[in-house]
C-alpha cells in the first residue's frame, strides 16, 4: 500500500472531477417534488410493530422468518432500533420537521441513513489514489430531500450511541457535538462553487483529507490494510482452495452468518444474474472485469446476516469463485442483496426516483450509482442485476470494510470526532450529488444561524420519541413471540 500512497495524485484529481462532472446527468434524471403527506393508517395500527409491518410490505415469514428476524434484530437495543427503522423515521419527519420538507430548494442527493456505522473503508475504483478508502457507505435509503434530514438522522444516531454507552452528557456538550456536525458540513459549502469545476473538486478533496486525517479513521484504515483476503475466505468456507460455503459462522456459540442451500433451479438463476449484472462508476480495466465475471462459480446460497437491522429480511445471496491468483485483484465472494423501496417512500414522503421519461428506474441500479455520487471516491465493483423481476445490489465481500461501532464512541470526545467525520462526508456527498434547486438558495439555507439549534432541538425530540417507540415495542406480546420464533430457528435454520 506505501507504494501506492506515491502514485499520480493528478490522476485521482482528475477522476474525481470526471465523478462531479457525471453528477450533473444524475441529477438531470431525479423525481418530481415527492408530495409530504403521511402514510395510510387503521385504528389496528396503532403499536408500533404494526406501524413496522405495514410500512415494510416486502418482510413475510416464510421459509426463512424473515419478519420474525426483523424484529429479532429491533429488538437487541434502542441503538439496532432507530438505526433498522428508517421508514418510522421519516414518518416521524413528516408530522415534526415539515418546513424542511416542503422546502424544496434545499434537496439534495441524500444518504438516507446516516450513522456512524454507515462510514467505513472499502477498496476503491482504480483512480490513482491509494487503494483502501473512507466514506459514506450502504446506500439502501438513498432519495432525494432536504439535506437537513441527513443531518439530523446523523445528530440522533449520535445521542443513541451515547446511550449505548450508558454516557449522560449535559446540554452544553450536546450543543458542542451538533455544533461541530453542522459546522464541518456547512465548511465543505462556504468555498463550494457550482461552475468552477476546478475550484469544486478541490474542495472536496481537502474536505475529504481532514476525514483521513480523524484519528478513528486513520486507525480503522490500518486495521482494514492489515487483514488478508484469504484469511477472510476462508472463515465463510470449506477446503483448501475452497470448494464450498460453510452453514453458518459464529463467535460464542452465538450465529453472525447463516448460509443456506438453494435449489438447482435458483442457484441457475443467481448464476446467470451474476454473470449480466453491470458494473457503474469508475472501471477496472475491461480484461479483469471480464475474467471475474466469467470466473467458475463454486457455490451460491442464501445468506442471513443475523445482526443486521436495517436491511434484515431482505433476500440476499452469496455467490463464491474460484480463487484468483492474486487476492487482491479481486475478491472471490460477491453479495447479491435486494433492494426494496426505500423507508422514505415506504412512509410517504418522498416519490421513487424516475428516469427522463417519468418511469421508475430499477432500485439497484440507483443505489450501485449513488456510490459515484455520494462517495469521495466510489467503491470498486458495485453493481446492479435482477432475478425474477426483483432488483439485486451486488457488491464484493471482502476483508476490507471497517466501519465504526458503539465501543469507539465512548466518550464526549469520541462523539465529537464522529460528528467532525460525518458533517465533512455529507458535505462532500451532498456537494458532488448535485441539487435540483438554486444553489444560492441552498447555500444561504446552509448557512442560516438557527441551523445548529434546529438540529440539536429537533434531535433532542426524535430521540425522546424513538426510545419510547422502542419501550413499547419491547413490552408488545406480538414482538416476544416473534422474537422467540427467530430464536428458535436461528438455533436450527436446517
Amino acid at each position: 500500500m506505501a507504494q501506492e500512497k506515491h502514485c499520480s495524485r493528478f490522476k485521482w484529481r482528475r477522476t474525481f472531477a470526471g465523478a462531479i462532472f457525471g453528477s450533473l446527468l444524475f441529477a438531470s434524471i431525479g423525481a418530481d417534488a415527492p408530495p409530504v403527506h403521511p402514510p395510510t393508517t387503521t385504528p389496528a395500527q396503532n403499536s408500533v410493530l404494526s406501524k413496522i409491518e405495514s410500512l415494510n410490505p416486502h418482510l413475510t415469514d416464510g421459509d426463512i422468518p424473515n419478519l420474525s428476524l426483523k424484529v429479532h434484530s429491533l429488538n437487541r437495543g434502542a441503538y439496532d432500533f432507530f438505526r433498522g427503522t428508517t421508514d418510522l423515521y421519516y414518518a416521524w419527519c413528516i408530522a415534526n420537521c415539515r418546513d424542511w420538507c416542503e422546502a424544496q430548494d434545499t434537496e439534495v442527493l441524500l444518504h438516507g441513513d446516516v450513522h456512524p456505522g454507515n462510514t467505513g473503508t472499502y477498496v476503491a475504483s482504480p483512480d490513482g489514489g491509494p487503494r483502501l478508502a473512507y466514506s459514506l457507505v450502504d446506500f439502501d435509503e438513498v432519495f432525494f430531500g432536504s439535506f437537513e434530514l441527513d443531518l439530523l438522522r446523523a445528530a440522533t444516531s449520535l445521542r443513541f450511541a451515547a446511550a449505548e454507552n450508558k454516557l449522560t452528557l449535559s446540554d452544553e456538550a450536546w450543543r458542542e457535538i451538533v455544533g461541530k456536525l453542522v459546522a464541518s458540513y456547512c465548511e465543505t459549502w462556504k468555498p463550494f462553487h457550482p461552475t468552477g469545476d476546478l475550484q469544486r473538486w478541490q474542495t472536496l478533496l481537502d474536505a475529504n483529507a481532514r476525514v483521513l486525517a480523524s484519528p478513528l479513521v486513520m486507525r480503522l484504515l490500518a486495521s482494514a490494510d492489515a487483514e488478508d483476503a484469504t484469511d477472510y475466505a476462508d472463515k465463510y468456507t470449506k477446503g483448501n482452495p475452497p470448494e464450498r460455503f460453510k452453514a453458518r459462522r459464529g463467535k460464542k456459540k452465538k450465529p453472525k452468518d447463516i448460509m443456506r442451500p438453494v435449489s438447482k433451479e435458483e442457484r441457475a438463476q443467481v448464476v446467470a444474474a451474476f454473470r449480466a449484472y453491470r458494473m457503474h462508476g469508475e472501471s477496472t480495466r475491461p480484461d479483469v472485469e471480464s475474467e471475474m465475471i466469467s470466473a467458475k462459480v463454486l457455490d451460491v446460497v442464501r445468506w442471513v446476516r443475523v445482526g443486521s437491522s436495517g436491511s434484515q429480511g431482505v433476500r440476499k445471496y452469496l455467490v463464491l469463485l474460484e480463487p484468483p491468483s492474486d487476492p487482491l485483484a479481486r475478491p472471490s465472494i460477491f453479495q447479491l442483496k435486494e433492494e426494496p423501496r426505500p423507508g422514505a417512500v415506504r412512509a410517504g414522503l418522498a416519490s421513487p426516483i424516475s428516469d427522463a421519461a417519468k418511469q421508475p428506474r430499477r432500485r439497484a441500479q440507483i443505489v450501485a450509482e449513488s456510490s459515484i455520487y455520494l462517495q469521495a471516491r466510489p467503491r470498486r465493483y458495485m453493481g446492479s442485476t435482477e432475478i425474477d423481476g426483483r432488483s439485486y445490489l451486488v457488491k464484493p465481500k471482502d476483508a476490507f470494510g471497517k466501519e465504526p461501532d458503539t465501543e469507539d464512541l465512548d466518550s464526549a470526545e469520541a462523539l465529537l470526532e464522529m460528528a467532525d467525520i460525518m458533517g465533512r462526508l455529507l458535505g462532500i456527498g451532498h456537494a458532488k450529488s448535485q441539487f435540483k434547486g438554486d444553489v444560492t438558495k441552498l447555500k444561504t439555507a446552509i448557512a442560516r444561524p438557527s441551523l445548529t439549534d434546529e438540529i440539536l432541538t429537533r434531535s433532542d425530540q426524535c430521540f425522546t420519541q424513538f426510545r419510547r417507540d422502542y419501550d413499547a415495542f419491547r413490552r408488545d406480546a406480538r414482538v416476544r413471540k416473534l422474537d422467540g420464533k427467530a430464536s428458535t430457528w436461528l438455533r436450527d435454520p436446517s
